[in-house]
């Protein structure tokens, strides 16, 4: 079996690799001298509007528990940060869910924090305006142009499947567009539960890059996606908004706000 958590099976590591090479990345392995796999990195190069533009993302950095103190990590990214300059890209960039994003180990290497941000809680007020939106299949969505607010991976990476029970609109904020996918996540088991035969609870945002950097656009297109989860029945959902900005609370109802995710960079010129 190898490193870690869904991975242990090998079957759905197989068809990760080739999903990867599908798309022209690759997964970069790594084996003690008998052959046996100990850890592996994922990389994704990814092609975005501003703040994030061109870059190597590395997705996923996994070893077995013995490897954790070995510097393993370290020697993943550097040869991730090869084959990007390799390739000419500006930036090599990893994704964490410590809080700030501050390990030491990255930081020693080069990265700095350059993107956060939060899952706000809000509650469905009554009275919210209908959204005027279309539904649309996730095979029609066009997510080119936009960048997406929960950024735990490249914009173009893990929209869901046909296959997913998830609810996808299109809709516009100010004179921009945005594209939100709301489901429902089922606690209980490992399957998220079909929308909106179940409430949603859960939501990811995609929105032009100057939605990121201002506070009332943000505040616009949340309470929008608030609007529409309220209208398939949600009571609460979880909304992403980018930690430096502070969203209206007049117009949002925001039971918690929690540090989600951090994505650090290297520049390489």
């Amino acid at each position: 079996n190898e490193p870690g958590g869904p991975w242990s099976d090998d079957q759905w590591l197989l068809e990760h690799f080739e999903n990867y090479q599908a798309h022209g990345n690759i997964t970069l392995l790594a084996e003690e001298a008998n052959g046996r796999i100990v850890g592996f990195a994922d990389l994704w190069t990814a092609d975005e509007p501003a703040p994030f533009g061109c870059s190597l993302d590395v997705e996923c950095i996994d070893a077995f528990r013995e490897y954790y103190l070995a510097g393993l990590e370290t020697k993943l990214l550097s040869a991730a940060e090869k084959i990007a300059r390799e390739k000419g890209l500006p930036a090599l960039d990893v994704g964490t869910n410590t809080c700030g994003g501050d390990f030491v180990s990255l930081r020693r290497f080069g990265m700095r924090v350059f993107y956060e941000y939060d899952n706000l809680t809000c509650s469905c007020r009554d009275g919210l305006p209908k959204l005027k939106h279309r539904s649309v299949a996730s095979k029609d969505v066009d997510v080119s142009g936009l960048i997406k607010v929960n950024h735990w991976s490249p914009t173009d990476f893990t929209l869901r499947d046909e296959e997913e029970p998830t609810y996808l609109a299109e809709f516009t904020v100010a004179d921009t567009r945005a594209i939100v996918e709301l489901w429902c996540n089922n606690p209980d088991g490992l399957q998220n539960l079909p929308v909106p035969v179940n409430p949603p609870n859960k939501s990811e945002l995609f929105v032009e890059p100057r939605v990121l950097s201002s506070r009332e656009l943000m505040t616009e297109a949340l309470e929008k996606c608030l609007s529409l989860a309220a209208e398939l029945g949600a009571e609460q959902i979880l909304l992403p908004c980018p930690s430096d900005i502070q969203p209206d609370t007049d117009r949002l109802d925001i039971a918690e706000r929690d540090f989600a995710f951090a994505w650090l960079r290297k520049k390489l010129r």
